[in-house]
């Protein structure tokens, strides 16, 4: 999961040319919401993983 996220950081951003500063903001929101987003499934499997029977 930490390698997937890794990874997603490091990908080059889609910036467009004709407003490459609101472009760059945009990529930057959405990459941040992707890592989070990320993070928490890991987190909530981690969390079901805890409380299955053994």
């Amino acid at each position: 999961m930490v390698g997937t996220v890794a990874a997603v950081l490091r990908a080059r951003a889609d910036v467009d040319a004709s407003r490459p500063r609101a472009s760059a903001a945009e990529y930057r929101r959405r990459l941040a919401l992707t890592a989070r987003s990320l993070l928490g499934v890991g987190a909530l499997l981690n969390v079901m993983l805890l409380g299955s029977p053994r």
